[in-house]
């Protein structure tokens, strides 16, 4: 379960990452090829969807809501083809509201830390300036779009990195806690007072006799 999260949370970094560094070196075209890109996952995922609808049993379509889900998709990914414009001017506060969500999530991180006896100062810090970056995000001070969405890519870039470095340093402080935890157990195993030597009262040859159906010899 850790290392599934753990993989989850670095993939996302990556993807942060990734976008962020586009952002930064395309940000005249990036903005109108994610939301094309954005607008044919929606599209691609509501035909699949409908196709799972009509291609399974009604049995497992009872309350699932495939066809639904699979309209709506497909009617979201053509409002945003033709409305691509509206979606970009939009672009820099959803990415703004992610980042302030990506630094409330570091916030946790620095809390579990803290309850594990570690020191949260790093990712206290990250965690501050990464919900500042989200909010300059999501007021939009800028009058220069270019130098926006540079920022937006500065913002993800950086977003991408910390969440990285918090996730390595989270899982390595579990991985630490939860070895200590493992020969705490085990050193209490250790010491745990032993039993009669066979648990029947009597000695070994006693007992091997008894089950042999000898009557043990006394001297």
């Amino acid at each position: 379960m850790l290392k599934e999260m753990k993989w989850n949370m670095i993939l996302s970094s990556v993807l942060y990452m990734v976008l962020g560094l586009i952002l930064i070196l395309f940000p005249a075209t990036t903005a109108r090829t994610i939301c094309f890109m954005i607008a044919g996952i929606a599209i691609m995922t509501g035909l699949v969807n409908l196709v799972v609808y009509f291609t399974r049993s009604i049995t497992k379509n009872y309350y699932r809501n495939d066809f639904v889900m699979g309209l709506m998709l497909i009617i979201l990914g053509i409002f945003v083809i033709y409305k691509v414009d509206l979606i970009i001017a939009l672009v820099p506060f959803i990415i703004g509201l992610c980042i302030v969500v990506s630094g409330l999530f570091k916030f946790q991180a620095a809390l579990d830390i803290q309850r594990m006896g570690g020191n949260v100062a790093l990712i206290l810090g990250l965690a501050v300036v990464n919900v500042v970056i989200g909010v300059l995000m999501l007021i939009n001070p800028f009058d220069s779009a270019l130098l926006l969405y540079r920022l937006l890519g500065v913002g993800m870039l950086f977003s991408g990195l910390t969440d990285l470095s918090s996730t390595m340093y989270l899982t390595g402080k579990m991985h630490r806690y939860m070895k200590k935890l493992s020969d705490a157990e085990e050193a209490i195993k250790v010491t745990e007072i032993p039993g009669e030597e066979n648990g029947t009262g009597g000695t070994q040859a006693e007992n091997s006799a008894a089950e042999n159906g000898e009557t043990p010899v006394d001297g």
